[in-house]
């Protein structure tokens, strides 16, 4: 019963998903979600339209600019994390990060290659698909584990 308690609590209780801060909270992070996604989404054609790097290269440069991006904003206006153990929270941050781009990448070849679906268009959707998952780790994970 005290685990079920703890978990509802996590998800309902002062910071837990549906609580009132984590709605804002979670305005606030599609709000950098949205700037970081255009950012990426601007590189990519970048890259891969005027640079002519290869699609899935320039999908991971991207990728990578828009982690430096995404992590910045959201340490300190999203979620208002004042760790001082960077290096470790990087860390964690590093790790998610790398597993959503893989997941990434591999959810843009099957949309470019299988589906035939345009690379913009293909980034667009895989983005959508990625930002529940990237919020709930990052808010759960990255931001809690060092407060």
């Amino acid at each position: 019963m005290k685990k079920l308690r703890r978990l509802l609590n996590r998800f309902m209780g002062k910071d837990g998903l549906i609580a009132k801060n984590s709605i804002v909270q979670f305005i606030v992070y599609l709000m950098v979600g949205a700037l970081t996604a255009v950012i990426t989404i601007a590189l990519l054609y970048i890259f891969t339209d005027i640079l002519r790097i290869w699609y899935l290269a320039s999908a991971a440069i991207a990728y990578l600019i828009g982690w430096t991006v995404h992590y910045t904003l959201n340490k300190n206006i999203t979620f208002q994390n004042r760790s001082r153990q960077l290096g470790k929270q990087f860390l964690v941050f590093l790790i998610i990060a790398v597993a959503a781009m893989l997941i990434n990448l591999a959810l843009l070849y099957f949309f470019v290659e299988v589906l035939k679906i345009w690379y913009i268009l293909a980034q667009v959707v895989v983005v959508l698909i990625m930002f529940m998952l990237n919020y709930l780790a990052h808010k759960f994970i990255t931001f809690s584990l060092f407060k």
